[in-house]
């Protein structure tokens, strides 16, 4: 049972760090099959295989989204942090190729970033924009999304510019006052009466 009302995973790349150098420790000082050295080195540094990324989207999509769920279900709210990167994709349509590119999450495996954000309700994408001859920087935040960027909002959010402002109170005045009075429940809290 979790006693927090919130988790904040910060950030995804980290654990996605700490699962690639997990594998590489790992197969330190480790033979294979034909009693070479377990692992690839490149100039005596131990780096990732191809199978890393694909247990690192297991670790992912397994174990963190697993315990994510784990936490939703006891009433937790779950953040997760998490760093996009460009990826292009090239479709050819009535015989014409085209190139667009759209913001996915960040890991170098192949089926995580497109599953992550199935997990959860809210997604939101937090840009920062400069002006012309490098003015101050906007903060933006987006909630709808566009065709190039997954977001997506239950709770009706609009994006809005928060330069210089608290976030959190801007989330709380467009929520809804039963939103905003709606109690924790913990599904493991012991039911009161008999049967």
């Amino acid at each position: 049972s979790c006693p927090y009302k919130t988790v904040v995973m910060s950030s995804l790349t980290s654990f996605i760090y700490l699962i690639l150098n997990h594998l590489i420790q790992d197969a330190f000082g480790k033979k294979n099959a034909r009693g070479q050295d377990s692992g690839l080195r490149m100039g005596g540094i131990p780096v990732n295989q191809l199978s890393d990324f694909n247990a690192e989207d297991s670790a992912i999509i397994n174990d963190l989204i697993a315990f994510f769920l784990q936490l939703k279900a006891q009433g937790v709210n779950v953040f997760l942090e998490a760093h996009i990167t460009p990826f292009e994709i090239v479709s050819i349509i009535e015989g014409k190729r085209e190139t667009s590119i759209i913001n996915q999450i960040l890991t170098k495996g192949k089926k995580a970033p497109a599953s992550v954000p199935g997990f959860f309700n809210e997604i939101y994408l937090f840009t920062k924009e400069f002006g012309s001859f490098g003015s101050d920087a906007k903060y933006l935040v987006n909630t709808k999304g566009t065709p190039n960027d997954d977001c997506k909002t239950s709770w009706g959010i609009e994006g809005f510019d928060w330069t210089g402002k608290d976030f959190s109170q801007l989330i709380m005045e467009q929520l809804t006052s039963e939103l905003k009075n709606t109690p924790r429940v913990d599904p493991n809290a012991p039911m009161k009466g008999g049967f």
